[in-house]
């Protein structure tokens, strides 16, 4: 389960982000059924975070959503079926020490 504070990275790569919210349990349609249907239908449960960039002030966040919270995989996956050779968006876990390993490589450059 994520926590706050916790630090995450997409498989789109971006990231890493630190998670300074969590909102769990929403249902919300996916994206593109909110523009194309007058009623599209809820999606499955999953969450949404509130991010950060490690290390920086927090005034510019970053949203991720639409993730299940038990396989970090997007739940809306109806525009990136495995028939259009589009991975499943989803999110992984990072640690603090990888995080750390980073900030030296930019350092040393």
């Amino acid at each position: 389960m994520l926590r706050v504070g916790m630090f995450v990275r997409t498989s789109y790569g971006s990231g890493p982000y630190e998670i300074t919210h969590i909102l769990r349990d929403c249902t919300c349609p996916e994206c593109l059924d909110t523009i194309e249907m007058n009623d599209p239908p809820p999606t499955k449960p999953h969450i949404h975070l509130t991010c950060i960039k490690p290390g920086s002030s927090g005034r510019s966040k970053f949203w991720l959503g639409g993730y299940d919270e038990e396989t970090l995989e997007s739940v809306w996956t109806k525009y990136t079926t495995p028939e259009s050779c589009i991975p499943y968006d989803r999110l992984y876990v990072v640690s603090p020490r990888e995080i750390f390993k980073q900030a030296l490589l930019f350092e040393e450059a």
